[in-house]
């Protein structure tokens, strides 16, 4: 996280999405959207938490399992 807030300010990445090219791809950074998006990470985490619970010994519990994601 922190070293996106320093690739942020050093590379000026406000500006850049800000362009007519990149607009269309990238939000800008004042959105409400981009705010928001803060708050869905907890909720992101479970979700991921519950697909993999179940699949742990599979996954997690042979070597190399974590490659068959």
């Amino acid at each position: 996280m922190f070293m996106g807030i320093i690739a942020s300010a050093v590379r000026d990445y406000k500006t850049d999405f800000a362009r007519p090219e990149m607009a269309c791809w990238m939000r800008q950074f004042d959105d409400p959207i981009l705010r928001a998006g803060v708050l869905f990470q907890p909720i992101r985490g479970a979700l991921f938490g519950f697909t993999f619970y179940p699949l742990r010994e599979f996954v997690f519990g042979k070597k190399n399992g974590w490659l068959t994601i």
